[in-house]
């Protein structure tokens, strides 16, 4: 992980049921997975000003709000260990090892960089939208097929430009996908979609 030389001390306060953490580091990111989440880690000081990192896992929902440092939407898959961010979570935590809560909004400090994106134009297989994932390609011929994870940051464009939502996505449909230059290892690849137009 490729972290900056100088730690940078967290700020962790508490309001009601909202708890803010600042300069916190991303340990790991679950996408396109479901269900979405990352890990942070930040420094606390113990006893006898002994510092040790508490780390916390922030689930990630479609309510949940992501932005870079210049304010824009992204997805979470444009996360990357390393980064530094800010977030406000649900001050509710399990205590599981190591605890989970609710993301209600994470801000991008450090260390974001922007990710290239690559075209496929294909046919829709079918949508999950219990997962919120497009399947693309020709049924039987799984060297064909793709599947996208479609987040709050993805943009639907209908045939006339207009922007749409996922009850635009049906099967037999051709989609030119605009999306991650990365992709899972599995049968079909997972990747994440920026933008998906209708054709």
């Amino acid at each position: 992980m490729n972290y900056d030389p100088i730690e940078p001390v967290a700020a962790i306060s508490r309001f009601g049921n909202i708890t803010r953490i600042e300069d916190a580091r991303i340990e790991e990111v679950s996408c396109p997975f479901s269900p979405e989440s990352i890990l942070i880690s930040y420094p606390i000081t113990q006893a006898a000003q002994e510092t040790q990192r508490q780390r916390l896992q922030l689930n990630v929902n479609r309510n949940t709000v992501i932005l870079n440092p210049f304010g824009q939407s992204v997805s979470i898959c444009s996360l990357r260990p390393g980064m530094l961010v800010n977030a406000v979570v649900s001050s509710g935590m399990t205590r599981s090892i190591p605890p989970q809560t609710s993301a209600f909004v994470i801000v991008v400090q450090g260390g974001f960089r922007p990710y290239a994106s690559m075209v496929t134009v294909s046919r829709i297989l079918y949508y999950d939208p219990v997962n919120r994932l497009l399947y693309t390609g020709r049924p039987g011929d799984s060297s064909s097929q793709m599947v996208f994870a479609v987040t709050n940051a993805t943009s639907i464009i209908d045939r006339s430009g207009r922007p749409g939502n996922v009850s635009l996505l049906r099967p037999g449909q051709q989609v030119r996908v605009t999306h991650a230059d990365f992709q899972t290892a599995s049968i079909p690849p997972q990747t994440t979609a920026f933008r998906i137009r209708l054709l």
